[in-house]
């Protein structure tokens, strides 16, 4: 059973329940909360601890770089793929994600943190490729996800509708198309056949095409 108690402090009365210990730092949760009278602490403390004795209890305070960490070890990757996965992580996530708690990384903060991959996130403050950008995503997607799994936190903030993987970028080139001249080359219809059933090349096509023969048709 889960341990509570009550102190007054000032014109307040402060409530703190014994929450377990985190399971990857092992240092000791609590729950708190303030009250005016004695009588709403005390119902504060009840609620508090039937919060904890129903397993809602806070998320860890684990950080971005300790799940790396943690999720590393126990996915199954083939060793190359796990050499260049940390290297992904040792130069595009933990200098910016590393020490972020695992409770404060939303879609918000996932989208910041590609932008600025995209725009500066590259060697000397240049752009980062793009597919730099996608494994990078494809890697805290997995970690995250995992995390979900072992209850560090809620949710994969990944797998939210708000967020979407970085696009891939386009050529930037127009197609190409064929000029209107050379579509009456091979469309224009024979002035004798009055069915524009019947299709007859143009004669330089065909003079050109019978050059071995000295050009004649």
């Amino acid at each position: 059973m889960a341990e509570g108690y009550i102190r007054q402090r000032g014109n307040a009365w402060q409530v703190i329940v014994h929450a377990g210990h985190d399971p990857i730092t092992g240092k000791r949760r609590n729950l708190t909360g303030t009250a005016r009278t004695k009588r709403e602490a005390q119902a504060l403390r009840a609620r508090l601890l039937n919060q904890v004795n129903e397993g809602k209890r806070p998320a860890t305070d684990a950080t971005v770089a300790q799940l790396l960490t943690r999720w590393l070890e126990v996915a199954d990757l083939a060793w190359s793929t796990r050499v260049t996965y940390q290297g992904y992580i040792n130069r595009s996530i933990l200098p910016a994600l590393g020490d972020l708690p695992l409770r404060r990384l939303d879609t918000a903060a996932l989208d910041r943190f590609y932008t600025t991959l995209r725009t500066r996130g590259g060697t000397g403050g240049k752009p980062l490729a793009a597919a730099t950008v996608r494994q990078v995503h494809a890697i805290l997607r997995r970690a995250l996800g995992q995390a979900a799994r072992w209850g560090w936190i809620p949710a994969n903030p990944q797998r939210l509708p708000a967020h979407r993987a970085p696009a891939r970028p386009t050529s930037g080139r127009p197609a190409r198309r064929s000029s209107p001249s050379s579509w009456k080359l091979f469309t224009r219809p024979t002035q004798t056949s009055r069915s524009y059933s019947g299709w007859r090349r143009p004669r330089a096509l065909a003079e050109a095409s019978c050059a071995p023969c000295g050009g004649q048709t």
